[in-house]
């Protein structure tokens, strides 16, 4: 492995969610996998300002639906160290964007433990 680099990957999500529950999701996945690869520090970016924030502590989590995924995200990040967790504005990452729109077109089944 690498000491630095980008994993890229993409998954679509196989049942309708809001915008904020796939940010959650998308940042699960990168988490599990970062943590599968034995990846010890890792930066994050990510377009949600709640998701960042949220998983930054500081923003509450309000909606019941968010909790599962915010408790399993930090569950998870007791077992990796961040080195930046950073919100990247919508528009400034054009390949994520491209990813996005390609994956509404796949059909991946996800699960998430806990949830």
């Amino acid at each position: 492995m690498p000491e630095k680099g980008m994993m890229h990957f993409s998954y679509h999500l196989s049942e309708p969610c809001t915008n904020n529950e796939a940010e959650y999701e998308a940042l699960i996945t990168g988490l599990e996998l970062a943590i599968l690869m034995k990846i010890k520090v890792i930066k994050i970016f990510g377009d949600s300002q709640l998701v960042i924030n949220q998983v930054a502590g500081t923003y509450k989590v309000l909606n019941p639906n968010l909790l599962k995924y915010h408790q399993y995200t930090l569950h998870l990040l007791e077992q990796i160290l961040i080195d930046t967790l950073y919100t990247v504005p919508c528009g400034s990452n054009s390949a994520a964007d491209v990813l996005a729109k390609f994956a509404k077109e796949l059909h991946v089944l996800r699960r998430i433990p806990y949830l």
